[in-house]
């Protein structure tokens, strides 16, 4: 009798599982739907209306397969926008506890790298800024955060004045990721780059080639993981700096006049 009743004990348990799966799955497609609603708000920049459902699948499904993509969206809206570098950390270092493997996780990195190096640029701030940047391709090689790790390495070294390094680093994104928003954003680096060192003519080239490559691509690209908030702005930071470098080539014709 006691054997039966185990059995019969074990057979229900086995079918209180599968009848448990559907409403498992249905709670990930709803966290995903709700995910997929705060991304559509974020690309409208209805800010509040996005940080609404993605803490939504953060506080309510922990587990779905969105809730490290949502906690990371929360953390580049309190970077980039609401510029809120205490709660910006807060974030990012709950998602490296909590979802370590997640694919969201190499951004992470990235956020936590650009957060030292906003809170200064002394050695030790810098070399650690650098260190974040630089796990991102050594723990995660295929991730898509690998190219903003590159390009954000570039531009510590560029903030800190190391303009040949950053040429060298903003060159690799280039090249390895021509035709990505990280690609022309290093394009636009090593356009100030070279304006700061003093070699303005070699980067109407380079301008020229951002306009035929991306022609309004900010503007029209769909938002993922890695794609960084205010890309539109892309195209009204060209427009000054080829203003700028105009005006220094003028001035660098009048003076040999």
């Amino acid at each position: 009798m006691t054997r039966r009743l185990g059995a019969l004990g074990f057979v229900f348990l086995a079918f209180a599982l599968i009848a448990m799966r559907p409403q498992a799955q249905s709670g990930d497609d709803f966290a995903r739907r709700q995910y997929e609603s705060g991304l559509t708000f974020l690309q409208n920049a209805r800010y509040a209306e996005a940080l609404k459902d993605f803490q939504v699948v953060v506080d309510s499904f922990p587990q779905s397969s969105v809730a490290d993509d949502a906690l990371l969206q929360i953390s580049l809206y309190q970077l980039d926008v609401a510029h809120d570098q205490g709660s910006a950390q807060t974030s990012a270092d709950k998602l490296l506890k909590d979802y370590p493997n997640s694919d969201s996780a190499p951004m992470a990195y990235v956020v936590i790298g650009r957060l030292g190096i906003a809170k200064g640029r002394s050695a030790p701030e810098v070399e650690a800024a650098l260190a974040s940047f630089e796990r991102v391709p050594r723990l995660f090689p295929t991730s898509e955060a690998v190219a903003a790790a590159r390009y954000y390495a570039g531009d510590t070294l560029r903030l800190t004045r190391r303009l040949d390094e950053a040429l060298d680093r903003f060159r690799r994104v280039s090249m390895e990721f021509p035709r990505s928003t990280w690609g022309a954003r290093a394009d636009l680096a090593t356009v100030v780059a070279l304006v700061a060192s003093d070699r303005a003519p070699q980067a109407f080239p380079r301008l020229q080639r951002i306009r035929q490559q991306f022609p309004d691509r900010a503007k029209r690209a769909p938002r993922s993981r890695t794609t960084p908030f205010c890309t539109g702005s892309i195209c009204a930071r060209k427009l000054l700096f080829r203003r700028r470098l105009t005006s220094l080539a003028a001035r660098r014709r009048n003076s040999k006049t």
